[in-house]
């Protein structure tokens, strides 16, 4: 059984670069975080998940998707996702990959990617 793969997301690899001058890691990716990322299908996304701000002065906005991928498709934790709709923008992957790939009746169904976006 497989199911089509109807999304396409940008995907950039995170690596570390060394700390700047004041002791900060300093993140690389590749391709740069300036640029696309690379093509990647996947089945689908979501649903996206907010939390708003609960003090009154507070403007910060943080955004949860899940991201669901064929079995091959494994990014590491603080790559970065570019996704296209719903609700658009670059996502951080945060924690690994749930997987159900090991089931007793030979099927690969995938994986869920988390990623998370904070506004403001």
């Amino acid at each position: 059984m497989s199911f089509p793969l109807r999304g396409v997301i940008g995907h950039h690899r995170h690596r570390d670069g060394g700390i700047d001058a004041h002791g900060n890691p300093v993140p690389i990716y590749t391709p740069p975080a300036n640029e696309p990322g690379i093509p990647i299908r996947v089945y689908g996304w979501g649903p996206a998940h907010s939390t708003e701000p609960d003090l009154a002065g507070h403007d910060r906005v943080v955004i949860e998707v899940e991201v669901f991928t064929p079995p091959q498709f494994r990014p590491a934790p603080r790559d970065l996702i570019d996704l296209p709709s719903g609700p658009p923008g670059r996502y951080e992957v945060i924690g690994v990959a749930a997987e159900a790939n090991h089931g007793p009746f030979d099927w690969q169904p995938g994986n869920v990617i988390t990623i998370r976006k904070v506004d403001g």
